[in-house]
């Protein structure tokens, strides 16, 4: 798979679990600061998914060499 195709899933995987996390304190199954901090750690994640994918590709790619 190319990297970008896994940076595409990587973000939509984090968009569905943004909404997930919206629609939870839309129906009061979280509280604000509940819904504050998963913002915030999915907002982590994604920054650091990012650097992750890219270390991996360059990795692969100096193995294929």
């Amino acid at each position: 798979m190319s990297k970008s195709a896994v940076k595409t899933l990587v973000v939509v995987a984090l968009v569905v679990l943004g909404v997930l996390t919206l629609f939870l304190r839309n129906q009061g199954y979280l509280t604000d600061t509940a819904a504050s901090l998963t913002t915030a750690v999915l907002l982590v994640v994604a920054f650091g998914a990012y650097f992750v994918v890219e270390r991996l590709y360059r990795k692969r790619k100096r193995v294929d060499s």
